[in-house]
């Protein structure tokens, strides 16, 4: 008992499975690449977010020793100089600033009265004329003595024209009192020149930010945001006050680009730094990958798909053709069984036979397949002559046909009519075709006729009369010796 799948095996066939495996690989290829490229997009975006979490804390950290720096020099003058600022000669508090203003990137170091008005400045002397009084950052030092560090909003230098970022520290009297601030004025283009050597491709952006939700920084540049508050945007609520430093996908604060976003926190200070990537410029080289690996993957697929469509139909039609041919072959071998005759081929080279009836068989029972064992199945008398005949007639390429007496499996040798004609394949000759009709008992008739003529004759002539035989037309047939033959009529 077959198997199931040796059933189905037989079932299918090789065409079957022809189109089972065009179906397999119409749907496979396809389904390869589309897994093959989910996995490229998932890898693609999962880079983009280790990459703007890496570009966020790169620049966290910057900023952080940038603003560790700052802090340093602002610590230094509030503790040294602001204590005794009143006290101290104009000219005096210049030289000590101007000493920790040498060693900086700052682009000045001011110190703001109680009255937010710049009595001494670190690039110039004498001071110039400066009120801060309503800068946002002068009135948080002076209302809250223990904001440490306080980052204003940026502004265009009164002084400078220039975009400056004001960090400030309180300066305290002795008794705790305000007494001014001392501020540091950063000059914002050193972070822009820093950002700019960072490409996360054209769609990027990377910011400074206030704890607030304040823009101080955009790179690229977009003046028109920077100061602005998005503290409202569900950006800042979810991620920014639960500092939140985990990738996540969002438009932007400042456009509506879809992004990957990373924020990095300053400890210490009330800054973080944004790096977003776009998740079109992510994406850019899937897409490019995605579309070439379609083409090749789509037109891979349409070829094999049709080949092995193809491939089956033709051994469809040849299966077919072949069963036609098996069937032609099953009736035209039961038609020469069929036969009285023997029938046998031959191939064309050495005459050995390569097929014979089951009237072969059963005269001639069996003998060997070689020409000479057909031979030795002749009588002795008739052996040689049949060998020259079809010497000759192949040579020539000729059919041929002769009388002989073929022994039978019992012994006995019966007269047969030999005929054996050439088949011919693009004008040569692939074999032979040869038949025997047994002929023996027509040959004895033959015999037997001819001697009773012979014996008829001779009594004729033996007969004192004379005999004359006319046939219908009245033409004389027979006559013997002693009758006179007479005209015809």
């Amino acid at each position: 008992m077959l198997s199931p799948i040796r059933r189905s095996d037989a079932t299918l066939g090789l065409s079957g499975w022809l189109r089972v495996a065009a179906i397999l690989v119409g749907l496979g290829i396809p389904a390869l690449v589309t897994w093959t490229m989910y996995r490229q997009y998932s890898q693609d975006l999962t880079d983009a977010e280790t990459r703007a979490v890496n570009t966020a804390r790169a620049l966290g950290q910057h900023a952080t020793r940038s603003f560790e720096t700052i802090d340093t020099y602002l610590r230094a003058v509030a503790s040294l100089v602001g204590p005794r600022a009143d006290a101290l000669p104009s000219q005096a508090l210049h030289a000590a600033l101007h000493e920790q203003f040498v060693h900086s990137r700052l682009n000045n170091i001011i110190i703001i009265d109680r009255d937010g008005r710049a009595i001494v400045e670190a690039a110039a002397f004498p001071t110039r004329s400066l009120d801060v009084h309503d800068r946002d950052y002068f009135q948080a030092l002076r209302e809250r003595p223990d904001d440490g560090l306080i980052i204003g909003r940026p502004v265009v230098g009164r002084l400078t024209g220039k975009l400056l970022l004001p960090v400030a520290r309180r300066i305290d009297n002795p008794d705790g009192s305000f007494a001014g601030i001392v501020q540091a004025m950063l000059d914002l283009e050193t972070f822009q020149a820093v950002y700019a050597k960072i490409d996360n491709g054209p769609g990027a952006t990377l910011n400074l930010w206030r704890a607030d939700g304040t823009l101080l920084l955009r790179s690229p540049r977009m003046p028109e945001l920077v100061g602005k508050n998005f503290a409202d945007r569900a950006n800042y609520r979810e991620h920014v006050l639960p500092r939140d430093d985990k990738p996540f996908w969002s438009p932007g604060l400042t456009d509506a680009v879809v992004r990957v976003i990373a924020y990095s926190f300053l400890d210490g200070y009330p800054l973080y730094v944004g790096a977003a990537l776009s998740r079109a410029d992510v994406l850019a080289g899937w897409r490019r990958s995605a579309l070439t690996q379609g083409v090749v993957a789509g037109s891979l697929t349409i070829v094999l798909v049709v080949a092995l469509l193809l491939l089956a139909r033709e051994i469809e039609q040849r299966q077919a053709s072949d069963a036609q041919t098996r069937a032609s072959e099953g009736r035209l071998r039961a038609l020469t069984d069929a036969l009285p005759q023997m029938v046998w081929a031959m191939d064309s080279e050495a005459g050995a036979t390569v097929y014979h009836n089951a009237q072969f068989e059963a005269y001639l029972g069996p003998i060997g397949s070689t020409h000479t064992d057909r031979l030795a199945a002749h009588h002795p008398d008739n052996a040689e002559r049949l060998a020259e005949r079809r010497t000759a007639a192949i040579g020539k390429g000729l059919a041929h046909s002769e009388e002989s007496r073929l022994r039978r499996h019992d012994g006995v040798y019966r007269w047969h009519r030999l005929m054996v004609i050439p088949v011919r394949r693009a004008g040569e000759i692939v074999e032979w075709i040869g038949t025997a009709l047994d002929i023996d008992d027509i040959a004895t008739a033959r015999k037997e006729l001819a001697e009773t003529a012979a014996l008829l004759r001779a009594t004729l002539e033996t007969m004192d009369e004379g005999l004359i035989l006319y046939g219908p037309d009245l033409r004389v047939r027979l006559h013997n010796r002693r009758a006179r033959t007479p005209r015809s009529a």
